[in-house]
C-alpha cells in the first residue's frame, strides 16, 4: 500500500509535485526487491517528473512584467478569426527578446488580423506577457492548458507583416477556399484543423447535440489510413514472401501515418495515434508474442518520452481509457461479429455522454446521445469521401454535396430548437443510461448482471443532499457568483463580456449541476456583470427566470425576492431610483439561510449602502451578517466607513481582476475592513471563494486545491 500511495502521488496530473528524491528512492527500493517491472514504472514516473518539472519552471510566472519585442512567429494554429481580432498558436522564430529562445510556443493575438494560414510567418513589435489563469472548481485553467499547448506565455501585435511560404498543404487549402459554405469549413476542420472558419449555425448544431469534439483532426484520420493500408495489404498478391509481406506493410503503415501527423502539423493527439501505428505494425516483426498490457504500456511510454506534458490533456486521458477498454475486450476475440461491434459502440457512446454531463458538466441532450451513435461511426467514410473530392475533383459534385450538408444542418437544427429531443437527461436518467452502456460493454453474463444490480441499487438509493454554498468565482475584472441549493442554481451576474463575440462564462458554467433547473440574476447592465448573457441564453436548455437590476428591467424582470429550497433571496435594493447611473440602480441582495445571512452588494454606491443599512436595520441585523461580497470590486465610490462599521461582517469577498487598469481594489477600502475585523478574501490572489453556510466558513481555491503550474504565494499579498 505505500508503494501504491508513493505512485499516485508522482502521477503526472496530480495537483503538487513529488519529491524526485522520493521517487529513486522508491526506484532503488523496487529494483533491490526484484520487483523489476514496478522499477521500470518508477523510473518512467523520474523522467517525467524532471521533463515536466521544466517545462513548469520554464512557463512564465504570473507576476512576469510584460514585454516588447520585435521579432518574427511561426503560426502552427488558427485558435479564433474575426474581424476585429484573431489569436493564433505559435512559436518563436527569431528577434530581439531574451526571454524567448528559438521555438519557444506563445499564444498570440492580432488586432485587425491579415488574410494568414498555418505556416505563415508574422513579423512586428509582439507585447509579451505571462499568461494569468482563473482558478474555478470545474473551470478552464488557462496556465495548465498553456503547458499542454506548450506555450510559455501570450502575446499582442497590431496589424502584423505576413510572410507566407508555398506548400503542397497551402495549395490544397487555396483550392478549399473556393468551395461553398457550410462544406468548406467543414473539409478546412476535418482535413486541416482550421475551426474558425465553420459556419456558425453548423457550429451550434454540433455544439447543441454535443459533436464539437468530431469537428477536429484527431487520431481517427490516422485510423483510418492505418485501416486503408491493411485492408490493402491482406488484398494484394504481392510480395509472396510473409516476411517481405509483413516488412513492406510496417514501413507503409509508418510512412503514412507519420505523413498525417506532418499534413497536421504535429497535431498532439495525431502524433500519439501516429506513434501507436507504428508500433502496431512493427509489432508482427517480433517473434514472441506481446500482451495487451505491454502494447498500451509501450505506445504509453513513448508518448510520455515525446512529450511529457501530453498527460495535463484530458483529451489523452479520455482517448487511452477508450482504446485501452476496446483493446481489452478485443484482444482475446478479435473476430467479433457485427452485431458486437455495434452494441459495443453504443455502449460506449452512453457511458462517455453520461461520465461526461455527470462529472465534467458537459450537457448532452437525448439527439447528442443519438448523434454519437450515429456519427462517430459514419466519420470515417466522410474523411474518405472529402479527401478523395480534393484530389479528384468532380465537377458538380461539390455543390451536391454541401446542398445535401445544408439540408442536414437545417433538419438537426429543427430537431435542436423545437423539440423534446433537445431536453437534457436528468442525474437518475444517466445513471440508468451509465448502467445500461456498462451492460452492453461488459462480455461476461455473471459481471454484466452484478454491474447491472449494483447500479440500479445505486441509483435507487442515491439520496438528494442539499449543499447550500455561495460560490464567488474567479472571472478576472468583473462579476459571476453562484448560489448552489442542492440541484437548484441561481447565477449572479455573469462576468465580462460582448454579445456574440467573447465571455468567461465558461470559467464557471461546468459548475451548474442541473442546467435545466437554473435561475439567472444580474445586478446591472455593466457589461463586467452582464457580459455573458448572450453566451448563456445559447446553451441548452433556457434557464428558468432572468431577471436584473439598473437598465436591464427593460429586457426582463427587475429583481425579485424569493425562495430557492431551504434559502430565502431578499432584495434590499433598489426600492426606488434617485439616479440614473448603473451602479446606484445594482440590485443588493440578502441571502439567508441556516441562520446565517450573506449580502451581494453588485456595485452599490454609498447612498445605495446607506439604504441598506436602513433596511437591515428595520429587520434587527446590523451586526448579523456573517458575510458581504464587496461593492465594485472593492472601489472607492463603496464600502462607505459607516456601512463598514455597521454591518460588521466576519468576511469581506471581493471579485476583482489581477493587475486591473482601475486599481481595485482601493488600498482605504481594504483598511477599512481590515479594521472592522474582517477577513478579507480576494478572487486574484486567492482563485474561487465558496462560503458554506452550514459551516460559516469561505475556502478559498488556490488554498484547497493548489497546483505545481498555477503557483501564488501570500507575498503577493
Amino acid at each position: 500500500m505505500l508503494f501504491l500511495a508513493l505512485i499516485v502521488s508522482a502521477l503526472p496530473w496530480f495537483p503538487t509535485p513529488f519529491s524526485v528524491w522520493g521517487l529513486i528512492a522508491l526506484g532503488l527500493m523496487a529494483f533491490l526487491s526484484q520487483a523489476r517491472w514496478l522499477g521500470w514504472l518508477v523510473l518512467l514516473l523520474l523522467l517525467q517528473e524532471l521533463r515536466l518539472q521544466s517545462d513548469v519552471d520554464r512557463l512564465w510566472p504570473e507576476a512576469h512584467r510584460p514585454a516588447h519585442c520585435d521579432g518574427q512567429v511561426v503560426i502552427d494554429r488558427v485558435i479564433t478569426r474575426t474581424p476585429e481580432f484573431s489569436s493564433v498558436s505559435a512559436r518563436w522564430h527569431e528577434g530581439d527578446c531574451a526571454d524567448l529562445d528559438v521555438g519557444d510556443g506563445l499564444k498570440v493575438t492580432i488586432e485587425r488580423a491579415p488574410e494568414m494560414r498555418p505556416g505563415d510567418q508574422l513579423a512586428g513589435s509582439f507585447r509579451l506577457k505571462p499568461i494569468v489563469a482563473m482558478v474555478n472548481t470545474g473551470g478552464f485553467d488557462a496556465r495548465r492548458h498553456a503547458l499542454a499547448s506548450g506555450w510559455r506565455g501570450q502575446a499582442s501585435i497590431r496589424q502584423p507583416t505576413v510572410l507566407s511560404e508555398t506548400s503542397l498543404r497551402l495549395s490544397a487549402q487555396t483550392r478549399v477556399d473556393q468551395w461553398p459554405q457550410p462544406l468548406k469549413g467543414l473539409v478546412l476542420a476535418l482535413l486541416f484543423g482550421e475551426k474558425d472558419q465553420l459556419d456558425d449555425t453548423m457550429q451550434s448544431v454540433f455544439a447543441g447535440l454535443g459533436l464539437s469534439h468530431i469537428l477536429a483532426i484527431s487520431g481517427l484520420h490516422v485510423g483510418v489510413v492505418l485501416a486503408l493500408c491493411w485492408w490493402g495489404f491482406a488484398r494484394s498478391p504481392w510480395p509472396t514472401d510473409p516476411r517481405a509481406r509483413v516488412i513492406l506493410r510496417a514501413i507503409v503503415v509508418s510512412i503514412a501515418a507519420w505523413t498525417v501527423a506532418y499534413w497536421t502539423l504535429w497535431s498532439d493527439s495525431v502524433v500519439r495515434a501516429a506513434l501507436m501505428a507504428t508500433l502496431f505494425s512493427l509489432l508482427p516483426l517480433v517473434d514472441r508474442p506481446l500482451r495487451l498490457g505491454a502494447v498500451l504500456g509501450l505506445t504509453l511510454c513513448g508518448v510520455l518520452l515525446l512529450e511529457p506534458t501530453a498527460t495535463l490533456s484530458t483529451g489523452l486521458l479520455m482517448s487511452g481509457g477508450a482504446v485501452g477498454l476496446i483493446a481489452l475486450l478485443f484482444w482475446a476475440n478479435p473476430s467479433q461479429p457485427i452485431a458486437s461491434l455495434i452494441r459495443m459502440q453504443l455502449g460506449f457512446s452512453l457511458i462517455l455522454a453520461s461520465v461526461l454531463s455527470l462529472f465534467l458538466g458537459f450537457v448532452y441532450p437525448w439527439l447528442g446521445l443519438l448523434a454519437n451513435l450515429l456519427f462517430v461511426p459514419f466519420l470515417p467514410i466522410v474523411l474518405v469521401i472529402l479527401f478523395g473530392s480534393l484530389l479528384w475533383p468532380v465537377e458538380g459534385l461539390i455543390d451536391v454535396f454541401n446542398t445535401g450538408l445544408m439540408a442536414c444542418i437545417h433538419v438537426l437544427d429543427t430537431l435542436v430548437q423545437h423539440t423534446l429531443f433537445s431536453a437534457i437527461p436528468s442525474d437518475s436518467v444517466l445513471w440508468l443510461l451509465l448502467s445500461l452502456g456498462l451492460l452492453l460493454c461488459i462480455p461476461w453474463p455473471v459481471s454484466r448482471m452484478a454491474c447491472g444490480i449494483g447500479m440500479v441499487a445505486l441509483v435507487t438509493t442515491w439520496g438528494p443532499k442539499e449543499p447550500v454554498q455561495l460560490t464567488v468565482h474567479d472571472i478576472g475584472q468583473g462579476s459571476a457568483a453562484t448560489l448552489q441549493v442542492g440541484a437548484h442554481t441561481l447565477i449572479m451576474d455573469l462576468a465580462a463580456g460582448q454579445a456574440d463575440r467573447w465571455s468567461r462564462v465558461d470559467q464557471f458554467y461546468p459548475s451548474v449541476t442541473d442546467p435545466s433547473a437554473l435561475q439567472i440574476s444580474v445586478s446591472h447592465a455593466d457589461l463586467d456583470h452582464s457580459g455573458g448573457l448572450s453566451d448563456v441564453l445559447n446553451q441548452s436548455p433556457i434557464p428558468l427566470s432572468i431577471e436584473g437590476g439598473g437598465s436591464l428591467p427593460g429586457l426582463m424582470r427587475t429583481c425579485q425576492s424569493t425562495t430557492l429550497g431551504t434559502v430565502r433571496i431578499e432584495v434590499l435594493w433598489p426600492s426606488k431610483t434617485f439616479l440614473d447611473s448603473e451602479n446606484h440602480q445594482s440590485c443588493v441582495l440578502l441571502i439567508e439561510s441556516e441562520a446565517r445571512r450573506v449580502l451581494m452588494l453588485g456595485d452599490a454606491d454609498w447612498l445605495a449602502e446607506a439604504w441598506v443599512i436602513r433596511q437591515l436595520s428595520d429587520r434587527n441585523l446590523l451586526g448579523r451578517i456573517d458575510a458581504v461580497v464587496v461593492s465594485h470590486h472593492g472601489a472607492e465610490d463603496g464600502s462607505s466607513p459607516s456601512f463598514v462599521r455597521f454591518v460588521g461582517a466576519k468576511d469581506a469577498l471581493i471579485s476583482v481582476g489581477r493587475h486591473n487598469r482601475y486599481g481595485h481594489p482601493h488600498s482605504e477600502v481594504l483598511a477599512r475592513w481590515q479594521a472592522s475585523g474582517a477577513s478579507i478574501f480576494r478572487t486574484d490572489l486567492d482563485g474561487a471563494l465558496t462560503y458554506d453556510f452550514s459551516s460559516g466558513s469561505t475556502t478559498p481555491l488556490r488554498q484547497r486545491a493548489p497546483t505545481r503550474w498555477n503557483l501564488w504565494s501570500d507575498d503577493h499579498r
